[in-house]
C-alpha cells in the first residue's frame, strides 16, 4: 500500500520541487504524490509539468481539476491543475479527492511545499498510526529553517474563547504583549520543554504544514471544511476528530524543516487579516463551544474589527 503526499502549489514552484526532492532523498516508504496547482498566476504549471515529465514520464499523470476523480490510472506523480484558487482547505481537498479514489492509498500526508525532509520519517509516522489506539493525526516535530529552533506551532492547544475574542477586540495588535503571552501558553513544547524528549505528545492542534492521517479517517470527517480560505483549518480538524473520538500526536524524535516556520508577520496584508477574521467567524459559528453570551460579544467585536479594517483600506486608497 502507498502513502499519498498532498502538496499545494501557488506561484512557488521552486519550493515545491525542493520539497519533493527532499522527500525523495530521505524517504524509504512507498509513496505517490498528488500536487495541486492552486491557479498560479506565474509559469508554475509549465515548469512543474516539465519537471515531472523529466523525472518520471512513464509514471506521471497530469489532469485538470473538474471535481471528478473517477476512472483515472493513477501514477507515482499526479499533477492536478486548478483554474480557481480556493485557498488552503479546498486546494488540499482537490488533491484528497484524487488520492482517496486511488485504491493503493492507505495513508495521507498533508505537506506544505515549504517543508524539507532531513530524515526518513514516513515509515515511523505510519507505524504510530497503526499501533496507537484512537490516534487520528500524527506529525513530526517541525524545525525552523536554521534546522535547530523549534517551530512551536507544531504542538498547540486550541485557542480559548476569550483569547479569540480579545484578539479582535485589540484590533489584531499585540496589546502590551497579551497576544504573545497567551500564544506562548498554548505552545505545548515551549511551556513544557521536557516533553521534547518524550516518545509521543498528545496535542490539540497539529501544524497543517506536515501531518499524516489514515485515508479512511479523512473520508470519515469529510476532508477539510471548504468554507475557510486561510486559517482555522487545524482548529476545525481538531473539532472534527473530537467528534469521532480521535486524537492528535506529535512525535518529537521525528523532525523536518519548515521554511515558513516563523511568527506571524508583523504587517500582514489586509487580505490575510480579513481572511483570518472571516475564518474565525466561521469557526465560531459552526465548530466552537461558545455560549450565547460569548457569541454575541464575538460578533459585535468582529463586526467592529472588519469595519475598522474597511476604513483603513479606504484611507490607504486616497
Amino acid at each position: 500500500m502507498n502513502t499519498a503526499i498532498i502538496i499545494l502549489n501557488f506561484n512557488n514552484y521552486n519550493d515545491t520541487i525542493n520539497c519533493i526532492e527532499s522527500v525523495e532523498k530521505f524517504n524509504t516508504a512507498s509513496v505517490r504524490y498528488y500536487v495541486v496547482d492552486n491557479a498560479s498566476s506565474n509559469d508554475s504549471v509549465d515548469i512543474l509539468d516539465s519537471y515531472f515529465k523529466k523525472k518520471a514520464d512513464n509514471s506521471y499523470l497530469r489532469v485538470k481539476d473538474t471535481g471528478n476523480a473517477d476512472n483515472y490510472n493513477f501514477k507515482k506523480y499526479n499533477f492536478i491543475v486548478s483554474d480557481v484558487n480556493d485557498g488552503y482547505a479546498n486546494g488540499n481537498n482537490k488533491g484528497l479527492l484524487f488520492a482517496t479514489k486511488d485504491e493503493t492509498i492507505e495513508n495521507i500526508l498533508i505537506l506544505n511545499n515549504d517543508i524539507l525532509f532531513i530524515e526518513d520519517i514516513i515509515p515511523f509516522l505510519i507505524e504510530k498510526l497503526d499501533t496507537i489506539k484512537d490516534v487520528g493525526i500524527v506529525s513530526p516535530l517541525l524545525l525552523k529553517k536554521d534546522g535547530e529552533t523549534i517551530d512551536y506551532n507544531c504542538a498547540r492547544t486550541n485557542i480559548s474563547n476569550w483569547h479569540l475574542i480579545t484578539n479582535y477586540l485589540f484590533l489584531d495588535h499585540d496589546f502590551c504583549g497579551y497576544r504573545t503571552r497567551t500564544n506562548n501558553q498554548r505552545y505545548i513544547l515551549k511551556k513544557n520543554p521536557e516533553l521534547q524528549e518524550a516518545e509521543k505528545v498528545e496535542i490539540e492542534l497539529p501544524s497543517g504544514s506536515c501531518m499524516m492521517i489514515k485515508k479512511e479517517v479523512f473520508k470519515a470527517i469529510n476532508f477539510f471544511d471548504k468554507n475557510t480560505f486561510l486559517f482555522y483549518e487545524e482548529n476545525i480538524l481538531f473539532k472534527k476528530l473530537e467528534l469521532i473520538n480521535k486524537k492528535s500526536l506529535v512525535i518529537p524524535r521525528l523532525r523536518c524543516i519548515h521554511l515558513g516556520g516563523a511568527s506571524r508577520a508583523s504587517s500582514p496584508s489586509t487580505f490575510i487579516i480579513r481572511s483570518e477574521a472571516n475564518s474565525a467567524k466561521y469557526y465560531v459559528d459552526n465548530y466552537s463551544n461558545f455560549n450565547t453570551f460569548q457569541k454575541i460579544i464575538f460578533h459585535i467585536v468582529i463586526k467592529f474589527f472588519l469595519t475598522v479594517l474597511k476604513i483603513k483600506d479606504k484611507l490607504k486608497k486616497k
